[in-house]
């Protein structure tokens, strides 16, 4: 039985987003990734408010809003949220995680990595569903 995984990219930029697109047909062996991209924290927020994500991964220098104002607005225990940004940053990935961020994540990691904080994100998210 495989997990559907709702994921919800905030990004300004929809590389990134169809980056993880690609790279979720490699996942669905072990889950269905039904990936998201939205480009504001408004249209984000509304999708969250919807039920439309099990983990939410929000780029780190959204154009329209500090994005440490979105995860503590929108972060709780059952909607992880994963900040990304282009290079590694120690003082970010502790900025991110005190203000209620579930993880941080370089956006030039390996998809392997990627995959991994997903699969083990979503098992925190309180409505995971399984599919046949």
């Amino acid at each position: 039985m495989r997990k559907q995984i709702r994921l919800l990219i905030v990004d300004d930029s929809p590389g990134y987003s169809e980056l993880l697109k690609d790279s979720s047909d490699i996942w669905n062996e072990y889950y269905e990734v039904l990936v998201t991209h939205v480009a504001t924290a408004s249209e984000a927020v509304h999708q969250i408010a919807a039920g439309g994500a099990h983990v939410v991964m929000v780029d780190a220098h959204l154009s329209c809003i500090n994005t440490l104002e979105f995860v503590k607005e929108v972060s709780c225990s059952s909607l992880p949220i994963v900040v990304m940004s282009e290079g590694c940053s120690t003082e970010l990935d502790v900025t991110v995680r005190e203000w209620g961020a579930a993880d941080y994540i370089a956006k030039t990691a390996d998809p392997d990595e990627v995959e991994n904080t997903l699969m083990r994100l979503a098992e925190l998210s309180t409505d995971t569903l399984h599919v046949h």
